[in-house]
């Protein structure tokens, strides 16, 4: 089990240093759960699922688009 957390650590330390600079503070804002109000993103991609349509569009791109559609403005990106 030691020997296998520290791989775990290496392998996961090496994935992250692979992302360029701002791919990684994206992936980092998102898992810390911000929320954005702004366009197309809406809340998550929350506004989407109130219609069929919208449901399969969600389902077809992923959460995570929606997760990550911020706003230019938003100062934590820079």
């Amino acid at each position: 089990e030691f020997y296998g957390r520290q791989l775990e650590t290496a392998a996961s330390h090496y994935e992250t240093q692979l992302r360029p600079p701002f791919f990684r503070a994206l992936v980092d804002y998102v898992n810390q759960g911000n929320s954005a109000f702004d366009c197309p993103g809406h809340q998550g991609g929350e506004f989407f699922r109130r219609h069929p349509a919208g449901n399969q569009f969600v389902e077809y791109f992923g959460e995570a688009l929606f997760r990550a559609d911020l706003c230019n403005a938003d100062v934590a990106m820079g």
